[in-house]
């Protein structure tokens, strides 16, 4: 089975996240960058909600999309969106379509290293950017290449969480991964261990991830010719620039439309 068709063990795997900081992070942003006064936003590839309900429950109007169904049956069995106009569907990362109009886009979780091929992130820049406004955001979060290309990584790719009765155990590790050097993809077998009540479940996938360089991927944004890049983080914090220090663990990057 794959860890994305198990949302429940997904959700327990990344729950050290600090979802409140990042969605502050997030209203921040909104406030400091956009052009737009439209505060309605899209949850790229949304896994299994927790950023998403969290910015509707501080009041904010929310749809989101995933690629694998079962994240969205999730979201929709665990979060009671019946009082909100949030929409929620399954579709391309590489290439999505919605009819309305946003003014933040959001795609946590480094699911755009999952976009492999330069063609497939030049088609979803402008399915983002068919779906904002004029002035409005995109806040994407990558790996830092330093996860990818150097001798230590800044984020964790073996840990453990539990909830109740359920320990997740986790190995995502890409140094046992082969690396295509000319395609710039990793081929990771990512791992949740499962253990309930004495009984132990494995979970399997196969992941194709893409290397992004600050350089390359800020290139393909000119390229697209939708977005300028604003601004270049290294944490969910104003104050950490994107840079190669210990505190810069990730690549989080703000687009805002032309």
């Amino acid at each position: 089975m794959s860890i994305y068709d198990n949302p429940l063990y997904f959700d327990i795997a990344f729950q050290y996240r600090d979802i409140g900081k990042e969605c502050d992070f997030i209203e921040s942003i909104m406030e400091l960058y956009s052009k737009s006064d439209n505060t309605n936003i899209l949850d790229i590839n949304c896994g299994t909600g927790r950023h998403l309900n969290e910015m509707i429950q501080r009041g904010y109007e929310v749809d989101g999309f995933d690629e694998s169904p079962e994240m969205i049956k999730f979201i929709e069995k665990n979060y009671n969106l019946t009082r909100t106009e949030s929409n929620l569907w399954t579709d391309k990362l590489s290439s999505f379509s919605t009819e309305k109009e946003y003014g933040m886009l959001i795609n946590m979780l480094t699911s755009f290293n999952y976009i492999s091929t330069n063609k497939d992130v030049i088609n979803h820049l402008e399915s983002a950017a068919k779906a904002l406004e004029h002035g409005g955001l995109y806040l994407m979060e990558l790996n830092h290449p330093r996860d990818l290309l150097g001798d230590k990584t800044s984020a964790p790719n073996k840990w453990l969480e539990t909830r109740d009765n359920i320990e997740v155990e986790v190995d995502w590790d890409y140094k046992n991964a082969p690396l295509d050097f000319i395609e710039q993809i990793y081929t990771v077998n990512g791992t949740l261990t499962v253990n309930t009540n004495g009984n132990s479940e494995v979970l399997v996938t196969k992941e194709k991830i893409r290397i992004f360089l600050f350089q390359e991927i800020k290139a393909l944004i000119e390229l697209s010719g939708w977005f300028e890049l604003i601004g270049s983080y290294g944490a969910f914090y104003l104050d950490q620039k994107l840079d190669n220090t210990s505190n810069s663990w990730r690549m989080i990057l703000i687009l805002r439309k032309q």
